[in-house]
């Protein structure tokens, strides 16, 4: 994870993926990660050593898809996201607090 640009998410990924403590992103380093394989609909996360939790911390949204080029810009995604799934909100607006 690209640490600079997302300070506040979750470290496990440079931990625990394979070569995340050098992989910085694909906004920095690029597509190419060998802590990530896909074959057709099926994607392989390489871990670095034993993570127990990892069932846990997937089932988060940071660890699904997002969609590439322009649209995934992390300072406008937040105001957009994509969903994974059918929804029934036809939009979506950011919360005061």
């Amino acid at each position: 994870m690209d640490r600079d640009t997302f300070p506040g998410g979750a470290a496990y990924s440079n931990e625990y993926f394979k070569g995340g403590d050098k992989y910085s992103g694909p906004y920095t380093d690029g597509q190419e990660y060998d802590g990530v394989k896909c074959n057709g609909n099926e994607l392989t996360i390489l871990m670095e050593r034993p993570f127990p939790d990892m069932p846990y911390w997937a089932a988060f949204p940071a660890i699904g898809p997002i969609p590439e080029g322009d649209a995934s810009n992390p300072a406008t995604y937040k105001n957009h996201p994509t969903p994974l799934a059918p929804t029934c909100s036809a939009s979506t607006s950011p919360v005061s607090r």
